[in-house]
Order: structure tokens, then C-alpha cells, then sequence
């Protein structure tokens, strides 16, 4: 099994979307969280993962109450390899703020990343500094918070494969990974190297016609 650990706006379901274009390859959503595929942890295959996002760590109450136990969850998840997907947190706080506004006017904005491609209106990008600093704040202590409920049960350390959100679409649309980025992803899984594809669309800026 394998784990795409992350938080809300790094492009997981890209990445997820990227890693199931991969015949061998199978990739949940968060089955340990409120987003849950039908999936058992326990069940996962040696090629299939999940994502877990830092606040699925923190929110034990609710591991709980679906029969999963912390510490034993965590031991299996880090015998396994683990892709920590990261985005800058100026970004990923510019890109909350818009989601948060139109999601609640748009139910399509219920998914991070769409099926189909959806213009945004500039009016949702007008944030100021202190919009900003308070969504950094939180997505910092979130991170801060779900790192030490790894570490503190984490028995085994497999090793990581860190990647930045910058380096896997640097920012725009992105419908097929390069053959070296996609040979990275491969080699770490122990599957045999193939172009990976994306089949989601960013969210897009509107630009306004003369």
C-alpha cells in the first residue's frame, strides 16, 4: 500500500488522478477521513493507496468512532512508502480563500479539482493581508499538529518521497506528467515506469473580454 499524505489545496486529486492513470496502480480518496471511498484500510492491496490529509490525523475522535485505533493505523501506514505532497502556504491560503467564496455560491466547487473547466470572476480574488496571515496560521498549525500524531506512533520510518505542488504542475494546467517526473513517482512505488495523466481541470482565472 502507499499513502499520499497532504493537506486541502496542495492538488491532492491531481496527484490521485495522476497515480490511477497507472494500470498497476489504485489510489482512494480519504478513507480514514469525512471524503471516504468504499474501502476498508485493512483491506488495501500492495498497490493500492489513499489520501490522508493532516487533519484526518489530528480528528482521532473520529478514527474511533469507525473502529480504527491511532497507533495501530499509523504503524501500518509508515511500514509503507508515504509521498508527502506540499504547496506554498501563500498559495495554498490565495487558493482557499477563493475556493471557500465560490464554493458557496457554485455547488460544483464541492471537489478541489473538476471534471469539467469552471472561470472564476476576479471578485472572489479581492483578500486582504489579514485574510491571508489567519489562513496561513491555520494551514501551518495543521500541519505543525498532524506531523506530531505521525511521529508520535509512527514504530517504522519508511522513506519518504517529498514533492512540492510547484514542481508536479508549477501552477497550470496539467493533463500529462513528463517522463521523468512520472519515472519519480514509478520508481518510489515499485511499478513499472509509465507517462502518467491527470484527468481534472484547475480552477481557472475569468478573464474579462474587451
Amino acid at each position: 500500500m502507499f499513502t499520499i499524505l497532504t493537506d486541502s489545496r496542495c492538488g491532492s486529486h491531481m496527484l490521485q488522478s495522476l497515480l490511477n492513470s497507472h494500470p498497476a496502480l489504485h489510489c482512494y480518496d480519504e478513507i480514514l477521513g469525512n471524503c471516504k471511498d468504499d474501502k476498508n484500510f485493512w483491506e488495501l492491496g500492495e498497490r493500492e493507496g489513499f489520501l490522508l490529509s493532516y487533519g484526518n490525523l489530528i480528528e482521532g475522535g473520529r478514527w474511533a468512532k469507525h473502529g480504527y485505533d491511532i497507533p495501530a493505523v499509523i504503524d501500518k501506514i509508515t511500514r509503507h512508502p508515504i509521498i508527502h505532497l506540499e504547496r506554498s502556504l501563500e498559495e495554498r491560503a490565495k487558493s482557499q480563500l477563493v475556493y471557500a467564496r465560490v464554493s458557496r455560491r457554485k455547488r460544483i466547487f464541492r471537489r478541489a479539482n473538476l471534471f469539467e473547466p469552471v472561470d472564476i470572476d476576479p471578485k472572489y480574488e479581492n483578500f486582504n493581508d489579514e485574510d491571508l496571515k489567519r489562513e496561513c496560521g491555520i494551514f501551518e498549525e495543521r500541519k505543525r499538529k498532524g506531523l506530531e500524531v505521525m511521529h508520535e506512533h509512527a514504530q517504522h520510518r519508511s522513506p519518504w518521497l517529498h514533492v512540492r505542488y510547484e514542481w508536479l504542475c508549477h501552477d497550470q494546467e496539467l493533463k500529462e506528467l513528463s517522463h521523468y517526473k512520472s519515472r519519480v513517482f514509478c520508481s518510489y512505488l515499485e511499478v513499472p515506469v509509465t507517462k502518467l495523466t491527470c484527468s481534472l481541470y484547475k480552477i481557472r482565472k475569468y478573464i474579462k473580454s474587451s
